[in-house]
């Protein structure tokens, strides 16, 4: 009970920080500056919401390669839990992941086999974190090539992509190893359970569906470009919502602002929501394109707008899922 406090106070002070950062950012820009940029917008700013659907389908494509030929569920449905777990990550205290469990959960609750269902959220999260040094490798050459002076910041960014990529193959390397099977059993030792035992061969069948996964190769790869897809398709909303609030950019600078955005937004997982992360990306970002600081914190609240605008009404709609479920068979 008491570290269970402990952490939610530890996630309570992050988010207030990083409010206060993003709050403070706004005084600097110009609150006026800032909510004069949005207005100019207007209500096309809202357009960014339905283009959404560009990349939450291209994200479920990119997933939808990773079950078994045999075993694929309907779109439909990894599109509804695609969305829902993306506003899970968005929205809630998380840290990245709790989205992907609850993607599980949902498609098993379509009668979809668990071995499969949870080997393809496994593999998704890695082709996640590899699209991720991809687009944020391809946000700073284009940086270093169209922006001069921009080293220092340059540096930082391929740093971040280099220690992403060195977590990526360590991850990988774990998976292969069979890591729910190791978990599994280093749960046996101390329970000496039947239950425990059960366990461990259930891992182990987990661990032998995603090495399978990884063994397609031809969907495999499809799925990646999928997901890259799924990142460059997210350039679009920037370089829209700019050009509708006055301050057009070319796609290749949306592209740097969204790719390096999205990297300073992934290394700050521990922040609910990543406020002030992103926010303090945007700024940076906007202000070494040349664009004045207000233009990069109005995108930046842009994309919140939509985050929410998207998120709430998935976990309305999670929600309202879980309570069917609560309703119906006992789920597995």
């Amino acid at each position: 009970m008491w570290r269970s406090s402990k952490a939610k106070l530890a996630v309570a002070a992050t988010f207030l920080l990083g409010l206060g950062v993003a709050i403070a950012l706004i005084v600097w820009s110009g609150a006026d500056a800032v909510l004069t940029t949005l207005a100019a917008g207007g209500w096309g700013l809202v357009g960014i919401v339905p283009y959404y659907l560009i990349p939450l389908a291209a994200a479920a494509l990119s997933w939808r390669l990773l079950f078994p030929p045999d075993a694929v569920p309907h779109f439909r449905v990894l599109l509804q839990a695609t969305w829902i777990g993306l506003a899970i990550n968005w929205l809630l205290p998380v840290a990245q992941l709790g989205g992907e469990v609850v993607k599980a959960r949902l498609v098993m609750g379509r009668h979809s086999r668990t071995a499969p269902a949870v080997a393809s959220v496994v593999v998704d999260q890695t082709l996640q974190i590899a699209s991720q040094v991809v687009y944020a490798l391809a946000g700073v050459v284009l940086l270093l090539v169209l922006v001069a002076g921009q080293g220092a910041f340059s540096m930082a960014a391929l740093g971040f992509a280099l220690l992403l990529a060195i977590g990526l193959y360590a991850f990988y390397r774990v998976q292969r190893l069979g890591m729910f099977g190791v978990l599994a059993r280093a749960v046996q030792r101390f329970t000496r359970s039947d239950q425990a035992g059960r366990a461990a061969e259930r891992a182990d069948d987990l661990d032998r569906r995603v090495t399978e996964v990884y063994g397609r190769r031809p969907r495999l790869g499809a799925a990646l470009a999928w997901r890259l897809a799924f990142r460059v398709a997210t350039v679009g909303e920037i370089w829209l919502a700019l050009w509708l609030m006055g301050h057009p950019v070319s796609l290749a600078e949306a592209m740097i602002l969204d790719s390096l955005g999205q990297a300073v937004r992934s290394a700050a997982f521990a922040i609910p929501a990543g406020i002030g992360a992103q926010e303090g990306a945007f700024v940076a970002i906007s202000v070494a394109l040349g664009l004045p600081p207000q233009a990069g914190i109005a995108v930046a609240l842009a994309r919140r707008f939509r985050e929410l605008a998207v998120g709430v009404p998935a976990l309305v709609a999670w929600q309202v899922t879980e309570a069917r479920a609560l309703r119906g068979p006992e789920p597995r």
